[in-house]
Formats: C-alpha cells, structure tokens, sequence
C-alpha cells in the first residue's frame, strides 16, 4: 500500500490546483479527497470512495448538487487523462454497482482513479433510467438529463442513448438525492 498523497494535486484537465476536501469516514476518521469544480473531476486515491461514512457522502452530494444545480454544461469524463501522481496516462474502466455500469479512469500503476461528478451520482443510485414521465416533463427547466455511461449532461429532449458514449441517459432522482443530503441531526446528537 502506498502512502497518502500530501501534496496540492493539479487537474491534468485544467491545470488549476485541485481542491482537497476533508470528509467523515468510517469510525471517527476522516478521508480526504480532491476535486475539480471547474470540470467537475474527483480524485479518489485507492479506496477513499469506499471509506466515506454517510455524513462525507452528503458533504460531497451537497458539493456536487450546487455544481449540477449551475447550468453551464457538464462535460463528459475524457477518453484518457494524466494521474496525478505518476503521470502516468489513465484507461477506462467500469463498476458495477446495484444501481448500474458506471465508468471511471484508473491510473495504470493502482494510485487511484477519476470519476465525473454525475458519474458519482450514478453510483450511488442517485441518477436512475429515463421515463415516460420524464420524457412528458422535459420542458421543465429544473430536470436534467445526463449519460450514466459517460456523466455528460444533455440537452433536455429525448434520447435513445447518449451522443457522446451510446449508454443510457437518466435524470437525477430528486427524492433520493434529497434523502441522502438530509441527514437526520437527532441521530448524531447523543441522548442524555
């Protein structure tokens, strides 16, 4: 196992330096992970994304709600970019979650890997399949469509794959985007 990265990282998309954010993990520890705003790019080293407890999994919902929430474009994830750590040049991969096949950049030698911000939505089950429903409210200004495949966000008509990736398009599931950045206080306020 490698030692953590204790370095600013630069997104090899932009070149601006990444911002480190400090999320809850798993019994009382913290885990530290770097994002792009800008290109809307997180870093996870190794398994930080798996040491996230549900308090750092909000956080970095609620970050990644404001960016969607923007309506400049999100772009999809690059065919390949530099890791951060040996330069080395990343290649596609995909998980398999419950909710879906998402894809990520994994640098070659095992530092870590990239995901787009809506291709961490989609993991998490955040993003589900397109519906009818959907389809009837696509005029509605406040749905977004995006690629679970790629996490390119696309123009609000219908689709029968992504133009980017050929992968399905899904919108965001606002209740359970909801549910997952509401976290109930009482449960961490001990009882006395």
């Amino acid at each position: 196992m490698t030692a953590p990265i204790t370095r600013t990282l630069r997104c090899p998309d932009c070149e601006r330096p990444m911002r480190v954010l400090t999320l809850a993990g798993h019994y009382q520890h913290t885990v530290e992970i770097d994002v792009c705003e800008s290109c809307t790019l997180i870093w996870f080293d190794q398994v930080e994304s798996v040491q996230l407890a549900g308090p750092g999994v909000a956080d970095l919902v609620r970050l990644i709600q404001d960016a969607v929430r923007a309506e400049a474009p999100l772009a999809p994830l690059p065919a390949s970019i530099a890791c951060p750590v040996c330069a080395s040049a990343t290649h596609s991969a995909f998980n398999l979650t419950r909710f879906g096949r998402t894809a990520e950049l994994r640098c070659p030698q095992g530092h870590g890997y990239y995901q787009t911000f809506v291709l961490y939505l989609a993991e998490k089950g955040y993003i589900r399949p397109i519906n009818w429903a959907d389809i009837k409210h696509l005029g509605d200004t406040r749905r977004r469509l995006f690629c679970a495949g790629c996490g390119a966000s696309l123009e609000a008509r219908p689709y029968d794959q992504c133009p980017y990736c050929q992968s399905e398009v899904g919108v965001l599931d606002p209740a359970r985007l909801a549910a997952a950045i509401e976290i109930d206080h009482a449960s961490l306020v001990p009882s006395g």
